[in-house]
């Protein structure tokens, strides 16, 4: 009787061992063909779907990713850091805005004005915004304009160059008029500048 058990089990074993070693496996060798193994005798044919099968195994795989990826949205959401977590900053007063030691010039033909100034507090400060004026002269109206400073953060106790492109002044348009005795200088002025708090 103990004979007859090994028997059958071996028996079982063996055909297992049959059926998913040597049989046959699809492989995909590109977007269309697909080719159909036997591991037995190793021989390869060629397996023909018609375009429609085709078309539809394709959008249904992309339906199952599509699903996996609307699912997985709220928990990339969920992990990233709270709106609350950027850095907050505070407009300086007029006072701070003075210790900032602000001072300019322009290239050789006024398509540059080149500003520096330094931060002499213990936390990052940045210049948003730029008055910049010309008096008004015998030839020419007065101009007054706003510009943004870019967004250029100065380090604590540390100083700071930046430009302004495309003023689109003349040199001695930014300078004192000889013929007019009533022009000044143009300016530029600070007008709003942040520090972190």
């Amino acid at each position: 009787m103990k004979l007859l058990v090994t028997f059958v089990l071996g028996a079982l074993t063996g055909a297992c061992l049959l059926w998913f070693g040597f049989s046959k496996v699809i492989l995909k060798l590109n977007d269309t063909t697909l080719v159909e193994v036997d591991r037995f005798t190793g021989k390869a044919s060629k397996v023909f779907i018609s375009k429609l099968e085709w078309e539809q195994a394709t959008t249904k795989e992309e339906a199952q990713i599509e699903a996996r990826s609307k699912n997985a949205t709220p928990e990339v959401k969920a992990e990233s850091p709270p709106v609350s977590a950027q850095p907050e900053w505070r407009e300086l007063t007029e006072s701070e805005i003075k210790q900032l030691e602000f001072k300019w010039n322009t290239n050789g033909y006024g398509e540059k004005i080149a500003f520096g100034y330094h931060n002499p507090f213990a936390k990052p400060v940045q210049i948003e915004r730029v008055r910049f004026q010309i008096p008004a002269r015998d030839d020419r109206a007065a101009v007054d304009r706003e510009y943004q400073a870019g967004n250029h953060v100065c380090a604590p106790q540390s100083d700071i160059v930046q430009t302004l492109n495309s003023m689109e002044f003349f040199t001695t348009e930014l300078r004192s008029s000889g013929n007019n005795s009533q022009g000044t200088a143009a300016t530029l002025v600070p007008i709003r500048a942040l520090i972190l708090k």
